[in-house]
């Protein structure tokens, strides 16, 4: 059973007009809303996003709700700079 795709948020439309190939910062986005706004954002892109959060389970939830709706791409998420290896 394939599941229909959600509708794209219209601040990722925005946002990706406002871009033009350029850098932007995002803020006042949370939640899910965060996730389905990145996921729109990186179908459309073809460049990886850098999404940077302040905790650990912070970016366990966006990179869990961007596959939720859909991310095609890689998510990755890299450990805090204070974690050494063992």
């Amino acid at each position: 059973m394939s599941r229909k795709p959600y509708p794209a948020f219209p601040v990722a439309e925005s946002l990706l007009a406002a871009l033009g190939g350029g850098d932007a910062v995002l803020h006042g986005v949370w939640g899910g809303a965060l996730g389905k706004t990145l996921a729109d954002m990186e179908g459309r892109l073809a460049r990886p996003l850098l999404v940077v959060a302040s905790e650990p389970e912070e970016a366990e939830d966006i990179a869990a709700d961007m596959a939720v709706f859909g991310m095609s791409g890689n998510v990755q998420v890299f450990p805090a700079w204070d974690i050494l290896p063992s």
